[in-house]
């Protein structure tokens, strides 16, 4: 098990130029063949034989990890070990599909679903980040009030309230340019209908189902776009610490945990009141 890592170089290769021994890194967990066509033009995220740590090979969950040296890349200065291992699934994921995919401008508008989960949460962070505004959704108080403590401009809770008639009193009528979700079926047709005309929704899950209904009158005659996406390529990583660096943000921890009571970490990623990442440390890292 195990995605996200973060850690210090302890041994390289003779002839590597990139890392040096005692330099602190933090693990890029896409291994991709280089080969296929999509990896030859640059779009490795698209690669036909990619492989993600913890599922498809040894995953994060072990004091020693030997990977590629193109899979590391140094940690933002500002960042401890746990922070920065937060970097490499949610804040990838949600940095292409708001910059790469939707193409989010800081003037516009943007609805994140969710906001307690990982995903959502990085979304609002960045986003809030380049000045756009931010309204987010969420079923428990708790994760609003927090949410706008870090940054949301709104929030709406959707088990209250009807979240598109919400949206709109909130825009005027207008809509939002863009929406962020990964929750799918649940919240697939309030999403559409919180879009304004030409607006965008990009989805990287679907926790409660992934078969909404179509609803293509709608997409057609307001000309959205539905954009799909999923984590992200190397140079998307890059640009994405240099960014963290640069605006000095801070990933949302939740709790941390030494690894001999990795069970007690894993029981917390059930719990409904978490809200950010749940991280396992070795040697007291």
């Amino acid at each position: 098990m195990g995605l996200d890592g973060a850690g210090v170089v302890e041994a390289i290769e003779k002839d590597e130029t990139r890392l040096t021994v005692g330099q602190r890194v933090v693990v890029f967990p896409n291994l991709t063949c280089g080969r296929c066509e999509f990896c030859q033009r640059g779009d490795d995220v698209l690669c036909t034989r990619m492989k993600l740590m913890g599922e498809h090979v040894d995953g994060t969950f072990a004091p020693w990890l030997s990977v590629p040296a193109e899979n590391l890349f140094p940690m933002p200065a500002h960042l401890d070990f746990v922070q920065a291992a937060a970097l490499g699934v949610n804040y990838l994921t949600a940095w292409r599909m708001l910059f790469s995919r939707a193409q989010l401008k800081p003037w516009e508008t943007v609805l994140v679903f969710g906001v307690g989960g990982g995903v959502s949460l990085a979304a609002m962070q960045l986003a809030a980040s380049i000045g756009a505004r931010v309204i987010v959704t969420s079923r428990e108080d708790d994760k609003l009030q927090r949410a706008l403590a870090l940054g949301a401009h709104e929030a709406i809770n959707g088990r209250t309230e009807e979240v598109a008639r919400r949206v709109m009193a909130l825009t005027d009528g207008r809509g939002v340019d863009v929406v962020v979700e990964n929750v799918g079926e649940a919240v697939w047709a309030s999403a559409m209908k919180s879009l304004v005309r030409g607006g965008r929704l990009v989805t990287c899950g679907a926790t409660s189902g992934d078969q909404p209904p179509a609803d293509i009158r709608r997409l057609f005659i307001r000309q959205l776009q539905i954009i799909g996406s999923t984590t992200g390529n190397a140079l998307e990583f890059k640009e994405m610490l240099s960014y963290i660096q640069r605006r000095q943000i801070f990933p949302v921890i939740d709790s941390c945990y030494p690894v001999e009571n990795i069970h007690d970490a894993l029981d917390r990623l059930e719990c409904r009141g978490r809200m950010g990442k749940v991280a396992v440390t070795f040697h007291g890292g």
